[in-house]
């Protein structure tokens, strides 16, 4: 099996922020050995095993045994494999599931496109069409999944249902990015405790509210706006104040 030094293992963006009980994973390599080792891509990019190489350092290994991603299935399903790393590994909180399958859709796409680009080789012009031993039927290449497929895959990758995740996704993005900053504020905290407690559905109605407060001001506002122009086209003046009665 290849071996790569552990400090030349390029580390990027990483899903897991609470890397949990590295001494124990430490101790049970020390015991048993690795039994999984980290996988790199073709640039020693990590994809998997972050867990592991920390470990490893730990007990002051400086190289590791490593298993070589070939293509974007490779990395798919090596991705997967971390939300199962060991049994020494911290379950995931929900913000590193939505980055889990973030990454997830990253990897499908780029297959996606691999997919239609060996389709588009193979029904290029003057290319024979490919046929099969068996059948002399014209071979089709591997159909795009649905949008629908793809949801239940990646849901299934980290670990939960696809509504849960879903909403999971929704408290992170409105944390994000939202354009009202009163919606992005309550966000921010219900993510905090999201993550700290386990639970999406609190979170995801939290910001729903703030959203439904949002709008509700809004379209009062908006009302209050469309009386005035009202009154004013018929010379009347509104009074708020009931001093002023």
């Amino acid at each position: 099996m290849p071996t790569l030094a552990i400090d030349a293992i390029v580390i990027g963006k990483r899903v897991r922020r609470d890397l949990g009980d590295i001494e124990a994973l430490a101790e049970s390599i020390r015991t048993v050995g690795l039994l999984h080792p980290p996988v790199v891509d073709g640039e020693d990019h990590l994809v998997c095993g972050f867990r592991r190489l920390q470990a490893m350092k730990r007990l002051g290994w400086t190289e590791t045994p490593v298993t070589f991603a070939k293509d974007a299935s490779d990395e798919l399903a090596a991705l997967i494999a971390e939300r199962d790393d060991n049994t020494c590994r911290s379950d995931f909180t929900p913000e590193e599931m939505v980055n889990v399958a973030r990454q997830i859709r990253g990897i499908e796409e780029k297959a996606a496109r691999a997919r239609l680009a060996e389709a588009g080789r193979k029904s290029a012009p003057g290319r024979p069409a490919e046929t099969s031993e068996e059948s002399s039927e014209v071979s089709v290449p591997p159909r795009l999944r649905s949008s629908g497929e793809t949801r239940e895959r990646v849901a299934k990758a980290v670990g939960v249902s696809h509504p849960t995740l879903a909403k999971a996704e929704k408290v992170i993005e409105a944390a994000e990015s939202d354009p009202d900053p009163i919606v992005r504020q309550v966000a921010e905290k219900a993510r905090t405790q999201m993550n700290e407690t386990r639970r999406v559905e609190p979170a995801y109605r939290a910001v729903e509210q703030a959203r439904d407060r949002v709008k509700q001001s809004v379209a009062d506002a908006e009302e209050a706006r469309l009386l005035d122009q009202t009154l004013a086209e018929r010379g009347i003046q509104r009074v708020t104040d009931p001093a002023e009665i």
